[in-house]
């Protein structure tokens, strides 16, 4: 068995690997919400290697801040230098009896048990890497595996007769140090889309090394990024998987291929979600959740038997037992809903707590408030909390009466079991049990003819 503290990593993540418009491009390319490079970073620290070397030669300044803490050797890698050279540059300063496991980090979804699974062969010759079984792409460095799965052929041309190869390589291998020293030093030819790993295990090949092998036969797990096509394409393979795990959990995903999981969702039991929702970032769902179609929810807790009903959206806030939501609602960050609470068609709510079974059922904003318990806010009421330099607060205590289409100008309170009649607009404290209307007085004009209308 491999002593994993004498296991080193490399991670490439250079224009050699990948194409310069992923590069230029690095912020497009998320999978599940996330940067693809973190996928392999992630992986290599749980792998407690000795060292971890990141080579790079584009910007990767977000990739850096998320893993500051570890111990990364960030190594910037010139246009001019190519793989092979910056490598020799790296195993020169390791020791003879150390091993090396070279990643890519346009490879994100290889698994742990796999990689481990690779560092614990025992190397015969002193190499070893990931093959993929029954599977092919012309971006990968294909190779025949016969013969108790030494490797005979290389090809980095697309075949025509697929049914001659059994296996692909996609570049990912372990080698003793010593090993990698005396054949990275050899002189190779220049030949397109074939990499020096190629040319290394070829040579190795030609002069009779044996080259251990393990299998993958997961249908994502070694599969290369390289243009947005693929990109999206691993994602949709990703999401299903996703949503495969969730309904072997207990998660009742409506429709598999129409769900987008781009975070970690954490859940309690019967919980049912419809098609065409997404979820970013980190969520919560209680016993009994149901989450309808075309919903979006970002870093939100949803608690026991709350309905968010279709084409809601849920950012930054947290929903509490029992409580109804949408359709077309908007809860922004912020924003604290109560137990029995209604939210319906058309509100949008920023920065508000919400009391217990208080109701706004219809076309309303409400930002930046404190809402008691018991309150009903009429359709069309809006709390006017900015003006145009500074937010102000609104407090609605409990038992209040908001009619439709009133206006609230912000600071203001309104104490308990006040009414505000429709049609208002409150500028001052509205004091308890009192009614606030201020309406302009109705008048009525008899035999009014109108002089626009046609006879």
């Amino acid at each position: 068995m491999i002593s994993v503290n004498k296991t080193n990593i490399i991670i490439l993540a250079t224009n050699e690997e990948i194409p310069i418009h992923f590069n230029k491009q690095s912020n497009l390319y998320l999978l599940a919400g996330k940067p693809i490079f973190q996928y392999i970073i992630e992986t290599a620290l749980l792998l407690k290697a000795k060292k971890i070397f990141y080579v790079y030669n584009y910007n990767i300044k977000n990739t850096r801040l998320n893993f500051i803490n570890h111990s990364i050797h960030y190594i910037f890698q010139s246009k001019k230098i190519e793989n092979q050279n910056i490598i020799k540059e790296i195993i020169y300063k390791l020791e003879d009896n150390e091993k090396i496991l070279i990643l890519h980090a346009n490879i994100p979804l290889l698994k742990l048990k796999t990689l481990k699974k690779l560092m614990k062969i025992k190397l015969k010759n002193g190499i070893g890497l990931i093959s993929k079984n029954k599977f092919y792409s012309k971006n990968y460095n294909t190779t025949n595996d016969l013969n108790n799965n030494n490797i005979i052929n290389f090809s980095t041309k697309k075949i025509k007769n697929k049914k001659h190869i059994k296996n692909i390589y996609n570049g990912i291998l372990i080698i003793k140090n010593k090993i990698l020293k005396k054949f990275i030093n050899k002189k190779y030819e220049r030949e397109k889309n074939k990499s020096f790993i190629i040319k290394i295990l070829q040579s190795a090949y030609e002069e009779g090394l044996f080259i251990d092998t393990i299998i993958s036969n997961n249908l994502f797990e070694t599969y290369a990024v390289n243009n947005l096509f693929e990109l999206i394409s691993l994602e949709r393979m990703y999401q299903k998987e996703l949503a495969k795990n969730l309904l072997l959990s207990g998660v009742k995903i409506q429709d598999p291929n129409r769900f987008d999981l781009r975070g970690t969702l954490k859940y309690d039991n019967h919980v049912i979600i419809d098609s065409n929702v997404i979820i970013e970032g980190n969520v919560f769902l209680g016993k009994n959740v149901h989450i309808h179609t075309g919903c979006f929810l970002k870093n939100c807790v949803i608690q026991d038997n709350t309905v968010i009903y279709p084409f809601s959206i849920i950012e930054g806030s947290n929903i509490l037992h029992s409580c109804n939501i949408g359709p077309f609602a908007h809860l922004r960050t912020g924003s604290k809903i109560n137990n029995k609470a209604k939210i319906g068609n058309f509100v949008e709510i920023k920065n508000t707590s919400l009391g217990i079974n208080t109701q706004v059922s219809h076309m309303s904003y409400l930002g930046d408030s404190t809402i008691g318990s018991n309150v009903n806010i009429g359709a069309g009421t809006i709390t006017c909390n900015y003006n145009g330099i500074k937010k102000f607060k609104t407090i609605i205590e409990d038992d209040v009466f908001i009619g439709s289409d009133s206006q609230l100008i912000a600071p203001i309170k309104i104490e308990k079991n006040a009414t505000i009649g429709a049609g208002t607009t409150v500028t001052n404290n509205v004091k308890k049990n009192e009614l606030v209307l201020s309406r302009i007085k109705q008048k009525h004009i008899r035999n009014w003819k109108n002089k626009f209308k046609k006879e």
